[in-house]
């Protein structure tokens, strides 16, 4: 009995001992300001995983921003340099890598299919101008009636850009109704018709545009 009683008071300040030593640590300025971040980290519930997620995701947008910054990046797509980002966004690096293939795939296709069309439209837009501009096909002009001769060449222009727009944009969101998984590749093919509509009209040649 003895024995016990003697062991008994020697546990509890012990343990006394620990609680003062972690009170004091807990007390302190810089493990209290540690313990308010976890508190607010917990409460937000972003994980370790979670975060990657957002880095993967984040990680092309950067890099396209990061190489605007080069003046020869810059000479190349000049205002239009954003959109290397947005598209970059619309990839979808998140993905599995099933879908991310499928994705990565169909974006290359729709991708090649916009540069095509937005070929084929500045063509038609530049053609429709020159048909509609007598000094291009080599008439002379007063110096009166060169402006509205160039009005009415802006606008046939703008009619054919227009009327390009509206099938294009037309038919890439009847595929995205038709087939949900094209929607983002779809997305991409709509910045470059959009983007070459806004613009096809006010290229006098194919050089230009």
């Amino acid at each position: 009995m003895t024995q016990e009683t003697d062991v008994r008071p020697r546990t509890c300040s012990s343990q006394h001992a620990q609680t003062a030593v972690e009170t004091d640590e807990a007390t302190k300025p810089g493990n209290a300001k540690s313990g308010i971040v976890k508190k607010l980290w917990a409460r937000m519930g972003i994980e370790v995983p979670m975060m990657v997620l957002a880095m993967k995701g984040a990680l092309l947008s950067i890099i396209c921003l990061a190489a605007y910054q080069a003046d020869a990046w810059a000479r190349e797509y000049t205002t239009l340099g954003y959109l290397t980002a947005v598209i970059s966004i619309l990839a979808m690096a998140i993905l599995p890598q099933a879908k991310f293939i499928q994705c990565m795939v169909l974006s290359l296709f729709f991708t090649c299919l916009g540069a095509a069309v937005a070929l084929l439209e500045i063509q038609c837009t530049v053609a429709a101008r020159q048909n509609t501009t007598p000094s291009a096909a080599g008439e002379t002009t007063s110096a009166s009636s060169s402006g509205s001769q160039q009005a009415v060449a802006y606008k046939s222009a703008s009619a054919v850009a227009g009327v390009f727009l509206f099938l294009t944009i037309y038919t890439a969101n009847s595929l995205r109704a038709y087939r949900p998984q094209m929607a983002l590749p779809l997305g991409q093919y709509s910045i470059f018709t959009i983007v070459t509509s806004t613009y096809a009209a006010q290229f006098p040649n194919m050089e230009q545009g």
